[in-house]
């Protein structure tokens, strides 16, 4: 398993697979509007949960800007405690960062937080209007 396998198993920000094909576009026409840094902590803790072939990742941001989980191999590699930080800017742009000692490897990964209606969703992008836009608001589970 390469090391970009690993970082696509463990992904928080990019929850690709949405069960709903929305798009960025279709959330703005529809009066989405980003994340506040506030809104986000409130929405803490906020568990992500990705299962696929190749690995499972589990892990919880945690209102005091943490990110804490695990991050099983499937292919023979073990599991990895995943430690890290989340940041929100004033934009609405969620990064986080994660180490994963046992693969050394770390993570990073950047995207936007979008609410509506009382749902929020992950979006790479705020310009492309064709961006998928993912649900989540306390789990977050994905299976390809």
């Amino acid at each position: 398993m390469t090391l970009s396998r690993i970082a696509i198993a463990c992904s928080i920000a990019a929850l690709a697979g949405s069960v709903h094909a929305l798009t960025l576009g279709d959330l703005v026409d529809r009066g989405a509007q980003r994340l506040t840094p506030a809104e986000a902590v409130k929405a803490t803790p906020m568990q992500v949960i990705r299962e696929n072939a190749d690995s499972d990742a589990r892990m919880t941001l945690h209102a005091d800007g943490t990110v804490s989980g695990t991050v099983l191999n499937k292919q023979g590699f073990g599991t990895s405690e995943a430690a890290g930080k989340w940041t929100m800017d004033d934009t609405g742009k969620r990064c986080v960062a994660v180490d994963l000692p046992a693969f050394r490897m770390m993570w990073n990964e950047c995207g936007y937080s979008l609410k509506l209606d009382g749902q929020i969703y992950h979006v790479a992008s705020v310009t492309d209007r064709s961006a998928p836009a993912t649900p989540y608001l306390a789990t977050a589970i994905l299976r390809p």
